[in-house]
This record gives C-alpha cells, structure tokens and sequence, in this order.
C-alpha cells in the first residue's frame, strides 16, 4: 500500500480548499495530566474508605494542559 497525503476537506457550505499535508507518524502521544485528591474527614483522621470498593472515596481536582 503507497503511502498518501493526509487531505484536510472543510464540511459544506464552507468555502475553504482542501489543504494536503505531509503528516504520516508511525505513533503520536498526547499527555493530559489530571488531579485527584482524597477530601479531608473533618475528624482529622483523613479520608474515609468506601467499604463497597475497599478504597478512598477521591475527589476531581481538575485537568492539565496538552502536551
């Protein structure tokens, strides 16, 4: 199989042209780290297990840029 030009088409009614470009990696990565934290107990000892799935109740702190 020969290799091809990746071809950009721009949906209707747009009046763009196809751009061709050179773009064909073997393998790319995109890392987008993400924050996870375990709540405070308001007793101080921490955060509370959930005995259902035997792990840390963990609260979403938000999400990082691409890179």
């Amino acid at each position: 199989m020969a290799l091809e030009k990746l071809r950009i088409k721009p949906l209707p009614p747009s009046a763009l042209p196809e751009i061709s470009v050179l773009f064909n990696p073997n393998a790319y990565t995109i890392v987008k780290p993400v924050t996870w934290s375990v709540p405070q107990a308001s007793s101080g000892s921490g955060g509370q297990t959930d005995r259902a799935v035997n792990a840390p109740t963990l609260v979403f702190g938000g999400g990082g840029s691409i890179s």
